[in-house]
């Protein structure tokens, strides 16, 4: 599931002429910038409703080795 099924309208048609001389809210832009945070957050979705497809629960959340990530079970050959 994307950000776009999440928010919606996601896009929205701007006005060339006033984005061109100033950032308007809600623009997205490329700011080069180091990564405050030392642990990766995760965002966690699940839906609300099994017959509902738009409605949505998520959950930001600190990524836990414990969890998210788990060994691979061996090759069987």
């Amino acid at each position: 599931m994307g950000i776009v099924q999440i928010i919606d309208p996601f896009y929205q048609k701007l006005d060339p002429n006033v984005s061109a001389q100033a950032p308007q809210v809600g623009q997205i832009v490329s700011v080069v910038s180091p990564h405050p945070e030392v642990i990766p957050r995760i965002l966690d979705v699940e839906r609300a409703d099994p017959k509902e497809h738009w409605a949505t629960k998520f959950e930001i959340r600190a990524l836990d080795t414990r969890v998210d990530f788990r060994n691979a079970s061996p090759s069987r050959c």
